[in-house]
């Protein structure tokens, strides 16, 4: 897991621009949906990231997992903060 201190916003926008910049590169040679091809960087890799502004005697934290799905029609980002206090999935 890679750890960061962030905004919200910042962190996606961050993430987005990673995998806008890398090309179609990467560990995964599973088929892909070639409009998807530059989110490839980040699949099977975990996020982690602490709130900037959260006390370190209870951290705010937010996980995010990008995973392919759907036959490689579909990535799927599985996200949690505090462990399950939140948690979403979006792809």
């Amino acid at each position: 897991m890679k750890s960061i201190i962030f905004h919200r916003h910042a962190f996606w926008v961050a993430l987005l621009g990673a995998a806008l910049s890398v090309g179609g590169q990467g560990a995964d040679k599973a088929p892909l949906n070639p409009h998807l091809e530059p989110l490839r960087p980040l699949l099977r890799k975990t996020w982690k990231g602490v709130f900037a502004g959260s006390k370190a005697e209870k951290p705010t934290v937010d996980v995010a997992r990008w995973e392919r799905a759907l036959n490689g029609q579909a990535v799927r980002v599985l996200h949690s903060i505090n462990q399950g206090v939140y948690g979403a999935k979006s792809g």
